[in-house]
């Protein structure tokens, strides 16, 4: 009695092989037919989040310095110029006129605002080069500069009313204390409000470390 053997069928090249038995898998189907192991097929895909165009195109204009982050650098900058100004004047005046100043005793509070108002100055310098250079330490140095305006205002008008016992609205100091208060509440709106909520600073930021850095955090706004 001839036996015949009956070759193997080969692997098709584009066919399936299960990767434990090496049974060819049938198309489609979820589970080995020799061993009972799952297939490739039923694991489940995760679905691919796709990204729109207006998006890239956001995520790239954000990523650059602009919009009002730019204006922002601009304004910080012309404060800077008029904090300098503003300083140096008054203490070519105080100086200059120090023999008046000492017999009101107002020469020591007032010298010693202008010096705290060169230092905002300085800090607010600091804290545009930051910017640039996308340093999470930018917003503390800014903040910084706010409060040695706050107590520059405070020992270069209020103190001096109290001691001359004069009324504010009444005395020369009036000017230079709306001036700081406007410059003082304006940067905290930008810390409180703009800061700790543009998508921009945190794009180009790269994350909110910044507001962690901060001296004032706001942690609850982003």
């Amino acid at each position: 009695m001839n036996q015949t053997n009956q070759p193997n069928q080969p692997n098709q090249p584009n066919q399936p092989t299960c990767s434990k038995c090496g049974t060819m898998l049938v198309e489609g189907a979820m589970f080995c037919d020799g061993c009972g192991l799952p297939t490739v097929q039923s694991k489940p895909t995760q679905p691919t989040q796709s990204i729109s165009h207006e998006q890239m195109a956001a995520s790239y204009e954000y990523g650059r310095l602009g919009g009002w982050l730019l204006v922002w650098v601009i304004l910080a900058s012309i404060a800077v110029f008029l904090n300098i100004g503003t300083a140096m004047s008054g203490l070519s005046e105080f100086i200059e006129d120090r023999v008046f100043f000492m017999e009101i005793n107002v020469f020591y509070p007032l010298i010693i605002a202008q010096l705290l108002i060169l230092a905002a100055a300085a800090f607010i310098v600091t804290s545009i080069v930051q910017v640039f250079l996308r340093n999470h330490r930018f917003l503390f140095f800014y903040q910084l500069a706010q409060l040695l305006l706050l107590a520059a205002l405070i020992l270069g008008a209020f103190v001096p009313t109290i001691i001359l016992g004069t009324n504010l609205f009444e005395s020369a100091f009036l000017a230079e204390a709306t001036k700081g208060l406007v410059q003082i509440a304006g940067g905290f709106f930008l810390w409180a409000l703009y800061f700790s909520k543009s998508e921009r600073v945190r794009t180009y930021m790269g994350d909110t470390e910044y507001m962690e850095k901060a001296i004032f955090a706001f942690r609850d706004r982003y």
